[in-house]
Parts: structure tokens; C-alpha cells; sequence
């Protein structure tokens, strides 16, 4: 497999970095564990090297560290490290401005190496929104930087787990203001998005997308409201007529995801958050992988937070970010 991604991506482009997250959350210590694995891919983690140390320390790797300042120097018998340290105490198992400096530069190092082809996709451990803000990153989230530092205006959070394939018509948007923002999101541009991933990543033909109402019910036919008939449905037909691609619904939402259990739609579009999130967390918890679909390259992440409570402690379970390094490389081989 190693093989055929240097074929596609050529020189050093196979490589998936790895952002080193909150210093005080799992973050680290998840991103160490990836070489407790047996992966056939090339990792390169981006942080603080004397973190990663420490959670080398913590988790007993026999494999040592190594500064890498060029990546034409990459050499995987050791775990090559991006050093982008600030120099400054961190905060463990809380977060700090410290921390949300160190994460953030991080993320944005990460990037220009994404924008740049050095590496194919990038992987990112939890963040935490206030260590951010406190260090004067007033960002909702991921993917939010990566939208604004690649210059992207036209994005989705998506989910994928081993039943669903989620997409979010609406990201980080407080319920109140959620059919406010229903309107200002141009759902043309998310049945686009969601059928150029598919395309382009999944290499399917003919997507078959099946698509949330916004309502109970999805309106039962204007009873409850009328974005379904007015707004849905119109752009539906539009984007289904204009590209090869199958938009069922909208469907209501409470049975939706039975539905898709049995008939393995290629991907749900969800109007906002809880919406989607809920079913995908509740039968996939810890395989679910967060992925910015709309941006120039591959990037995903562990469908969880810093859980700062079980933090340096060697307790996190891996899988959901294991699941995430895999989702990385296996998509981006079709780059």
C-alpha cells in the first residue's frame, strides 16, 4: 500500500501529519500510540517535541524521537517530530493559553505543509475552543481554521463510521439560530460538496445521497413548516437534474437513519449538528472519524474531545483515532 501512494503522490508526499492537539488533553498520547501499531504509513507529528517525549515516556516506546527539519530527511525507524514548541509551561489535564497557542501553531504548520503537497492529508488530535480563545484564537473549531488558512469558502463537517456517511448542511450554529443559518447556507453548495467527495475520494459514480428535512416529519407536506417544500425539494430536483447524482427525501429525520441501516445510502445530509451527530455517536461512538470535506487535501480527526479527565494518564482508547490515520491514507491514495 506504501508503495502505491508514492506512485500517485510522488517524492514525499505519502506522509499524514499528525497535530499534537492540547497539550494537556489525550491528544499525545493518542498521537504516540500510532507507533504501538502496526501501520504501514509514514507518520510525521507536528507539536511540541518535549511533549511528545513525555508521552513516549508514558506509553514505554522502545522507538526514540527525532527533529526533523526537512522532510527529504524522513526516516521511519525513528518517530519524526516538526518542532513548533513555544517554549512555555503547559497545563495538564486542563487547558491553558499556553496550550491553545502551542495547538493552534501546530494546526497551522500542518497546513502550509498540506498547501505545499509535502504531506497528503493531515490528522488532528482533540483541541480545546476555550484554550484557543484564551490564547486569542477565537475559531468555533478545526475546521473552521482550516477553511480560513487554506482560503476555503465553501466547506462541511462530515462523519464517517462504519454505518454512516454524514454530512452537516449546518456546523457550529446554536439551536435557536439554526433555521436563521438553514437559510443563509447555500444547500446547492452542500449537495455539491457531498457529491464531489464521493466522486472525487470514494470514486462513486452515481452517488445515492439521502437528505434530512428540516422539520418534524420533514413538514408533513407544509403542515410544519415549509422549508421542505419551498427550499429542499426545489434544490434537490435542481442538483439531481444538473449532476449525475440520486438526492432522495427529505425524509424525516426521527426514522431517516433506520432507513439508511438497511438500504446503505453512499451518504446522509443532515440540516444541522445534533441532527446528524446523534445517531452516528450513539451506534459508533468510538469509530466515527470527523473529516473537512470542501478543503484541498485529506483531513480528519477522532470523533471525540480532549478528555482532559482521563488525560496523561495512559487510559485513552485510540480506536476512533486509529480509524481516523486509516480513513487519512486510504482516501487520499485517490489524491
Amino acid at each position: 500500500m506504501v508503495e502505491r501512494i508514492k506512485r500517485k503522490c510522488g517524492n514525499r508526499k505519502e506522509i499524514i501529519a499528525v497535530t499534537m492537539g492540547d497539550p494537556g488533553g489525550v491528544g499525545p498520547e493518542l498521537a504516540l500510540s500510532l507507533f504501538k501499531e502496526r501501520l504501514d504509513i509514514p507518520l510525521l507529528l507536528i507539536g511540541d517535541y518535549s511533549i511528545f517525549e513525555r508521552a513516549r515516556m508514558l506509553l514505554k516506546l522502545e522507538k526514540h524521537l527525532r527533529f526533523l527539519t526537512d522532510i527529504s530527511k524522513f526516516d521511519s525507524s525513528f518517530i519524526n517530530v516538526i518542532d513548533v514548541g513555544i517554549k512555555e509551561h503547559y497545563s495538564f489535564q486542563k487547558t491553558s493559553s499556553a496550550n491553545g497557542k502551542a495547538a493552534f501553531l501546530a494546526i497551522k504548520k500542518a497546513i502550509s505543509l498540506a498547501v505545499e503537497k509535502k504531506v497528503c492529508a493531515v490528522v488532528t488530535c482533540p483541541i480545546s475552543k476555550y484554550g484557543l480563545k484564551m490564547a486569542g484564537f477565537d475559531y468555533p473549531g478545526h475546521t473552521e481554521i482550516f477553511a480560513k488558512l487554506t482560503g476555503t469558502e465553501k466547506y462541511r463537517m462530515l462523519f464517517v463510521s462504519e454505518h454512516f456517511k454524514v454530512l452537516l448542511h449546518t456546523i457550529h450554529v446554536p439551536l435557536g439560530k439554526v433555521s436563521e443559518e438553514f437559510l443563509s447556507v447555500n444547500l446547492e453548495d452542500t449537495f455539491r460538496i457531498a457529491h464531489e467527495f464521493l466522486s472525487k475520494y470514494i470514486n462513486v459514480e452515481k452517488p445515492i445521497v439521502y437528505v434530512a428535512g428540516l422539520n418534524p416529519h420533514a413538514g408533513e407536506n407544509g403542515k410544519i413548516g415549509r422549508e421542505e417544500e419551498e427550499i429542499i425539494k426545489p434544490v434537490m430536483r435542481k442538483i439531481s437534474n444538473e449532476l449525475e447524482f440520486e438526492l432522495a427525501g427529505p425524509f424525516p429525520a426521527d426514522t431517516l437513519f433506520v432507513k439508511a441501516l438497511k438500504d446503505k445510502p453512499h451518504m446522509i445530509i443532515a440540516m444541522y449538528h445534533d441532527q446528524g451527530l446523534i445517531p452516528v455517536k450513539l451506534i459508533d461512538f468510538y469509530n466515527a472519524v470527523n473529516i473537512t470535506a470542501g478543503i484541498p487535501f485529506i483531513r480528519t480527526s477522532p470523533d471525540h474531545g480532549t478528555a482532559f479527565d482521563i488525560a496523561w494518564l495512559g487510559k485513552a482508547d485510540n480506536q476512533s483515532f486509529l480509524n481516523a490515520v486509516k480513513l487519512a491514507y486510504q482516501y487520499s491514495l485517490n489524491l
